[in-house]
This record gives C-alpha cells, structure tokens and sequence, in this order.
C-alpha cells in the first residue's frame, strides 16, 4: 500500500509557496452528456439492478420498422408488420480506489490541504474511470470497419471478426486521409445500414433536425481542421445551428454529423508504419450502461484516527450492445493521421 508523506524537508512544507496545489482542471465526465434513460442517447442508462439484487442486467433491442405501411382504404388486416427484437445482457462489476494520508504530522507540515487534495484527486480519478469504461468497450472489436483507400479513396468496409485488423492493415498514409467525401459516405452508409445488411443506427434529434456523432483522436481532428472545405462548411454549420449541448460541444459539424475529437480515442501505427486512429460513428443506444450501485465516497480514520484516507466506488457494467451478431448503434472507421500525440 502506498501512503502520501511529507517529511520536513519537503518543498512544499512551510515554505514560500502558494497555498493551493497546481493540479490539472477537473473534468467532468466526458460520456455523460451523452448518457440517458430510455434509449434516446447515445448510451443507455439502465437502472433496473440499482435497488434490486442480481449481476446481469438483460435488456432488449429492437429493429426499426420496414414496410411501407398502408394507405387510403387499403386493407390493413392481415398485412401488419411484426417488430423484430433481440437481447443482450451487461454483466456488473465493483471498481472502486482510494487514497490514504500517513498521518497528522504529515498533514501539519503542508500549507495545503491535503484532505482536500485527496478527495480532489480521488474525484478526478472516479471520472476518467469512467471514461476509460466506455471508451474501451466502444473502440472494442468492431463488427465493421469503414476506411478509405486506393487512388481514388474508394469507400472500403471490412466486415467480421477480424474488421478491425483488415481495415488497420490497409490504411495508406495519403489515401486514407479524412475528408468530407468520406464523412458525407459514412453517414449515408450508417443510415442506410449498408442497403440493410445491418440495422441502421438511429439519429440523435436536436431541434428537428438529426445527427450522429462521430469520436475520433485528437490526431484525425488535427487534420480535419486543416482541411478548407470541412472548415467552410463547419462555419455555416455553425452560424445556422442549435444551442443544445450536444451540439454546441463538436468540433466540427459537417453534414449531419457531430464531429467530436477526443483525447482517448486512440491512435498507432500499422504494419507498415503508417499512424492512423479508431474512430467511431454513433447513434442512439451505442452504449449500454447499467448501475448496480451508484457511486459512493467514503470517509474513513485508521490508527486511533491518526490517519485519514477516502475510497470511491461504483458497482456498474458497460456494454456494446450487438444485434443479430452486428454491433448495435455504432460503426467503426479508421482513418489516416499526422502523428502529433507522439511526434
């Protein structure tokens, strides 16, 4: 077990420093403007295990209606459409952390608040635990991979157990570079569910209008930003657009599609040395997340109350849901990049 002590020879004991530690910013949760109940976000929250006993949380998916309906006076009787379901299931799990001071001396010697600065600290680390969750479960083993590649970037998709390693294999330095060609062929493959080889991801609604977010590393954002048309068309995006949240916290709107760069998305360099990054197209239920117990902080003294230490917990389960054995309200892409996050 690790304990924090400070000696009296410290440089941050009783001496001409400020009072308060220079720490990063707190975040809040990168996921949880996209979380909510009823399946109208991104990520699914399921709250059904919060108060009741159990470890799984079995849930339902459905397929979007296809038949064109009657009309007039047509016979309805008789032609009616059944809805198409399948289940899925998020097994829970405890995470929990904590820190721990070595004592009162130690905790006299600092001009900061180390109380304060553990309960800090521990916060910060409670939301970026967070965040590793559902980033990992939505970059994880992708049933199909879209990339551009060839002379004439030709929109290219690998399918199956091993899309992700199909699709990193081919990426080429200048061929597989993101553009609004790609994005605008992404979107109308991700909607059409590739002419219903898998089912369509549903769009976010922001004021009546529908949009889809795409995750993608700060690496692929870097060059989008270079690029004049994506820019051009973001700006007019962004004069005529909404002020909800959702909205106004992309990067980039382009076409129907919320452009999100974000710091754990990852990136790495293929077979053949060239740095590309795992992104990820978003709709409705991408996610599930299901609660067990929600998150606790917890006081607690040691050694006749010499020492001070604090424990966050969570018991939860994140999933990517899967229907009919094709990721669920997702769509992975693979993208060139210039290599900044590691130059």
């Amino acid at each position: 077990m690790a304990e924090t002590i400070f000696e009296t020879d410290n440089a941050l004991t009783r001496k001409a420093w400020t009072e308060k530690l220079l720490r990063s910013a707190k975040k809040n949760t990168f996921w949880n403007m996209y979380m909510a109940e009823g399946g109208d976000n991104i990520v699914h929250v399921k709250n059904e295990l919060a108060k009741e006993q159990g470890d799984k949380v079995t849930f339902g998916l459905r397929a979007q209606l296809a038949g064109a309906g009657q009309t007039g006076d047509d016979y309805l009787e008789g032609k009616e459409e059944s809805i198409v379901t399948y289940s899925d299931a998020v097994t829970l799990e405890q995470y929990r952390h904590g820190v721990r001071v070595k004592g009162r001396l130690s905790m006299k010697r600092a001009v900061f608040s180390i109380e304060e600065e553990q309960k800090v600290a521990l916060r910060e680390w409670a939301e970026s635990k967070v965040d590793n969750l559902c980033t990992d479960a939505i970059v994880a083993s992708p049933t199909r991979v879209c990339y551009p590649v060839g002379a004439s970037a030709t929109f290219t998709v690998a399918t199956g157990g091993s899309a992700g390693a199909t699709a990193a294999a081919a990426i080429n330095a200048t061929q597989s570079a993101p553009t609004p060609k790609f994005f605008t062929q992404l979107k109308t493959y991700a909607k059409t569910g590739g002419n219903s080889r898998f089912e369509r991801l549903k769009p976010l609604k922001i004021e009546g209008k529908e949009y889809l977010v795409a995750l993608v590393p700060e690496d692929v954002l870097n060059d989008l930003f270079n690029n004049t048309e994506m820019m051009n068309a973001h700006k007019d995006a962004r004069e005529r657009g909404s002020s909800n949240p959702l909205f106004q916290s992309a990067d980039i709107v382009y076409n129907g599609v919320l452009i999100k760069g974000y710091e754990k998305m990852p990136t790495q360099a293929n077979g053949s040395s060239v740095n590309y990054g795992k992104c990820v197209l978003l709709g409705k239920q991408a996610l599930v997340w299901a609660w067990g117990r929600k998150e606790e902080f917890v006081q607690e003294t040691f050694d006749y109350k010499n020492q001070i230490g604090y424990a966050w917990g969570i018991i939860a389960g994140v999933k990517k849901p899967q229907f009919n054995s094709e990721d669920f309200g997702s769509l992975g892409f693979y993208l060139s990049c210039t290599n900044i996050s590691n130059a």
